[in-house]
């Protein structure tokens, strides 16, 4: 796999292990949220912001996306969820996602 050099540009291969990873941590998720489509839209953009920062492995992808939302749901009182360059704990404010459709490559097949 090539090293990532322009953000938001990837090769296929690493979007390929992306793809898989978010797959991956959309179904081991459980249970479902009731807001799909913005828990997906966190999920990839862990996984996006894990990528930018040079994580390459899938299981570390499939991490990153879980525990962003088991953060921004509550249930893990030791995560910090990642809101662009903004840390947010859990005990603080709820963060504002205002991520556009464009943002995920996978919200099409939220559910």
């Amino acid at each position: 796999m090539s090293s990532h050099r322009t953000p938001g540009v990837y090769e296929p291969d690493t979007l390929k292990v992306m793809s898989d990873a978010f797959d991956r941590a959309w179904s081991a998720f459980k249970p479902k949220p009731e807001n799909a489509e913005l828990s997906r839209l966190l999920m990839a953009r862990a996984i996006i912001e894990a990528v930018e920062a040079g994580a390459i492995e899938a299981s570390v992808l499939v991490d990153k996306a879980t525990r962003a939302l088991t953060a921004a749901l509550g249930e893990d009182g030791e995560a910090i969820v990642v809101v662009g360059a903004r840390r947010v704990r859990k005990s603080g404010p709820p963060p504002a996602f205002s991520l556009p459709r464009s943002a995920s490559p996978w919200s099409a097949n939220a559910a």
